[in-house]
């Protein structure tokens, strides 16, 4: 598509002659191929730059997914390498200085010491010992005397010195120096952004039957978008079809009755690029469907009641999260969807809950304690399981870890007047709690979002997020969070490896 437009902005002028003698025949466009060196006695030559450039590409399109630093530091990298590489020209030195600067200014951690040195280096080369220096003549209207001593390089070389061996010395520190930073940020530029990057996202949702699972992963993917986003059931891998008789000894929530080792193969597959096949549980139905495809995407969202059961899975998860609504409100909820999916009773739907309590203690909730975030739901009025279609006001409780900055989030969120909340930062030294009532916006949510979290877009790598009104919208502002401090220390981790 690139090299399509490329052609068809060009085409009209393409049949200019001032066009092709000022571009396609220009003398810069052959200064690529001057460094060069014989490779075979048959008169092969290698050309440098070009052969640079390529190794540059392949080594980049080894990485499924990039994004906009690594693109913007790729070229930095490119760039600096032509220029580093072909005769000195101050111009084309001068427009790597923006490439640098954008790596400095994402890069807060490298020293900009760096930069200071490149750019005096550079006014030291151009200005004091090139032979087209005009740093003098620039004055001939304000001074004529000083435009009249012509250039440094001819004054040094007035004095006895050896003036071409300096300007050689002078070059070899600063295009020494400028290989170092070409180098510097190739590795913590662009490797760095590309390897934190390829291993994408995974985030892992508990939780009980009827605990609203399902809305989350809806929430999720409105947040990070649907192209993006494999769900992986956890229903899915259940043993047995609805009616089975080995029902009657263990219940859904007894992980003897799931195959929850195919979770942790098939994350491993999705993470190594690999598409995987799994069979579908129908819960109209009851029944399996057939086995259906799974494409790799950026974010593996895993969903279900043993979701952070596994420790293999755990290991893999970036976010983990489960979900413990009030209890009441739950088999609200459960009776609510049962009814209206596979038309239940409240009476039955009742009972059932009650039988697996025991297990539900044993195998669902003992997953809590491995949760990133708690998403706690609870009814802020009476609750009625025989009218379920009336709606009950909501409160939302979330735990989470205070070593999260939610500041500029809780700032923003504070300017909402429609909506309440609490902070709480608890006596286990170890997690905050938030609780939120009323209203707000999906314009709101959004106006939040873009205001205090500067880097958003690279956190979800989204540029069209739905942001979903009132509580949910608040639930994908710390998911925003959540995120985007896995990723900080995902390089960071990264970036140790490197050094």
């Amino acid at each position: 598509i690139t090299l399509f437009t490329y052609i068809l902005l060009i085409l009209p002028y393409l049949f200019s002659e001032g066009y092709r003698e000022l571009v396609l025949n220009a003398e810069e466009q052959g200064w690529i191929f001057l460094l060069n060196a014989p490779f075979h006695q048959q008169g092969i030559i290698v050309y440098i730059v070009p052969f640079l450039l390529v190794l540059l590409f392949f080594r980049l399109a080894f990485f499924k997914r990039i994004n906009d630093d690594a693109l913007m530091m790729s070229l930095a990298v490119a760039y600096t390498l032509i220029v580093f590489l072909v005769p000195p020209r101050p111009g084309w030195f001068f427009w790597s200085l923006p490439f640098l600067s954008y790596f400095f200014i994402k890069n807060q951690e490298v020293s900009r010491k760096y930069f200071g040195i490149y750019t005096f280096l550079y006014f030291l080369f151009f200005l004091v010992f090139s032979v087209n220096s005009d740093i003098f003549t620039a004055f001939h209207v304000v001074s004529p005397k000083i435009a009249a001593l012509g250039t440094p390089y001819a004054l040094i070389a007035g004095l006895g010195i050896d003036a071409v061996f300096l300007q050689s010395i002078v070059f070899t520190v600063f295009a020494g120096f400028l290989a170092a930073m070409a180098l510097l940020v190739y590795q913590y530029g662009v490797i760095s952004n590309l390897k934190y990057k390829d291993k994408g996202l995974t985030i892992g949702v508990a939780g009980d039957s009827g605990t609203g699972k399902t809305v989350l992963n809806e929430i999720l993917v409105d947040l990070l978008g649907p192209e993006k986003v494999t769900v992986l059931e956890g229903d899915d891998l259940h043993k047995w079809e609805r009616g089975d008789e080995n029902w009657k000894r263990v219940t859904h929530l007894n992980p003897s009755a799931n195959y929850l080792h195919t979770d942790l193969k098939h994350i491993l597959k999705i993470k190594r690029h690999m598409s995987v096949s799994r069979r579908s549980y129908d819960h109209a139905s009851g029944r399996f469907s057939l086995s259906r495809k799974y494409e790799p995407m950026e974010v593996i969202l895993v969903s279900g009641l043993h979701s952070l059961y596994l420790r293999g899975i755990r290991e893999l998860m970036d976010v983990k999260v489960f979900l413990e609504p009030e209890e009441r409100l739950r088999k609200l909820w459960k009776v609510r969807r049962d009814f209206a999916e596979r038309g239940h009773k409240a009476k039955d739907v009742l009972r059932q809950l009650k039988e697996r309590k025991s297990d539900a203690a044993k195998y669902v909730l003992t997953q809590k304690k491995f949760a990133d975030i708690v998403l706690s739901f609870s009814a802020a009025g009476p609750v009625s399981y025989t009218d379920v279609k009336k709606k009950v006001p909501l409160k939302l409780r979330l735990v989470l870890s205070n070593s999260i900055d939610t500041e500029g989030v809780m700032e923003g969120l504070d300017g909402v007047k429609s909506l309440k909340f609490e902070r709480y930062f608890n006596e286990d030294a170890n997690t905050v709690t938030f609780e939120f009532t009323g209203s707000i916006s999906g314009e709101e949510v959004e106006r939040v979002a873009y205001t205090a979290i500067q880097d958003l877009h690279e956190v979800i790598n989204n540029r069209l997020p739905v942001w979903r009104d009132n509580l949910n919208g608040v639930i994908q502002l710390f998911f925003v969070l959540l995120i985007r401090d896995s990723m900080l220390r995902k390089k960071e981790m990264v970036g140790y490896e490197l050094s």
